[in-house]
């Protein structure tokens, strides 16, 4: 609801236990021509899946106004055709597309093609798949020559280390975010600042690479069942 749900409002909603929370209905065309109004009510909270409600009746806005929330982080995108409101129907927007149930679908239609779906599904896949390929390794290298003895030492040395290296790599790319967006002189944070920060964080565990390359060739041979050749 524009001039309610602002980010304040669904961060206090979200913390008072809202398990979903939408942006404000955000006109479709102004966002395109970058309102700065339209942005701001566009804005991420950080909290769960990032919605977007957009609200138009021309395709082409609806369509562009997908490309730029979906740019920006969005999660989903609500399509609004349920406000009453006389400076919104007039406009053949929200409500008044139930005139029209042709062209609302059309407008479903293009919003949807608009976002990169299949995309979005097979980053998720290959990111999924490598995260659960990197948490085997780094459970098997980091209890791999632990005796049984020491092994609860060895698990909340290890368990504390995770939790470390995880808040440096949050800070480290919460700077890169900053950094860029104080570079390109921003107000808000754009696909270009994400660039930068996947970009850093990718760098960031190549740096592991050498120590890696550096591991005896039967390194936690004892629990991956993997063994050099003539090696007992």
């Amino acid at each position: 609801m524009s001039g309610v749900t602002d980010a304040p409002f669904r961060r206090l909603t979200a913390a008072l236990g809202a398990g979903l929370v939408v942006s404000e209905m955000t006109a479709s065309d102004d966002l395109v021509n970058g309102r700065p109004m339209s942005r701001l009510r566009c804005e991420a909270t950080g909290i769960g899946p990032h919605v977007v409600q957009l609200a138009g009746c021309e395709v082409r806005w609806m369509a562009e106004g997908a490309r730029i929330v979906t740019g920006e982080g969005a999660a989903i995108i609500d399509i609004n055709m349920g406000c009453p409101a006389r400076h919104v129907t007039n406009g053949e927007s929200g409500s008044a597309l139930m005139r029209d149930l042709d062209h609302a679908v059309s407008l479903i239609d293009a919003t949807v093609a608009a976002t990169p779906v299949p995309v979005i599904f097979a980053l998720l896949l290959i990111a999924g798949f490598f995260q659960s390929l990197q948490f085997t390794a780094t459970q098997a290298m980091t209890y791999a020559d632990v005796e049984q003895p020491q092994m609860s030492s060895a698990t909340s040395i290890a368990s504390m280390s995770q939790q470390l290296s995880r808040g440096f790599g949050i800070a480290f790319v919460a700077a890169l975010l900053n950094l860029s967006l104080a570079w390109r002189g921003g107000e808000h944070l754009g696909l270009p600042d994400f660039t930068v920060a996947f970009a850093g964080a990718a760098l960031l565990g190549l740096l592991n690479f050498p120590f890696g390359w550096a591991l005896r060739h039967d390194a936690a041979a004892e629990v991956s069942g993997h063994r050099p050749p003539g090696v007992v």
